[in-house]
């Protein structure tokens, strides 16, 4: 009898430990499968935007306000989804010369790049986490806090004007209007993010 029972017992746990490993090797393969679609449509996007990076001189206040007017002035240029060298000669003399009729004589540094970015947050729409193209403005050290958005389209100056740029499967996956762009983001960010710091 005792030995009958312990049995069930031992049955009962054994279907437990494998209902849960079911489970967990479901989930896992779900989470992959997400993170897979989204880095997939992560990409694409990626290749139709320019985000604008600019990074203050330090943190001090009279810094941080240079950066926000160097950085009007940087969207106040007309750039290309892949900036040509003349557009950015253009932004780097816009950038200079607001520095200088500011008092400021700290160097600029314009460049065009590829960098990974967090999952960010702007009115009306949002950008998962990944590499995307950048034109970066450093004002002098560039050791403060930086300022980004999307430069092509004009998603953060003309954001009607810029969706006209996109699908309406990208549209899709960068506005906030319901949950599941809450869990499909974090999801893809974690495996970002993992994939990311792998490979630093």
């Amino acid at each position: 009898m005792l030995k009958a029972k312990i049995h069930r017992f031992r049955s009962s746990l054994q279907e437990r430990r494998i209902r849960v490993t079911t489970a967990l090797v479901i989930g896992l393969l779900l989470a992959v499968g997400v993170g897979t679609l989204q880095a997939h449509a992560q990409a694409v996007l990626s290749n139709k935007l320019l985000r604008l990076h600019v990074v203050a001189d330090s943190n001090e206040r009279e810094d941080q306000h240079l950066k926000l007017l160097v950085r009007d002035a940087v969207l106040a240029c007309p750039i290309s989804r892949v900036p040509t060298i003349e557009e950015m000669r253009k932004v780097e003399m816009a950038a200079r010369s607001c520095l200088r009729a500011h008092g400021s004589s700290e160097k600029i540094q314009v460049s065009y790049t590829r960098m990974y970015f967090d999952t960010r947050e702007y009115p009306g729409f949002s950008l998962p986490a990944g590499y995307y193209q950048a034109l970066r403005v450093v004002i002098g050290e560039g050791k403060g806090k930086n300022w980004w958005c999307v430069v092509y389209p004009a998603l953060c100056t003309d954001l009607a004007k810029g969706e006209e740029e996109l699908t309406k499967e990208e549209l899709a996956l960068i506005r906030k209007d319901g949950k599941k762009f809450l869990v499909r983001f974090k999801i893809f960010e974690a495996i970002s993010g993992l994939t990311h710091k792998i490979l630093e």
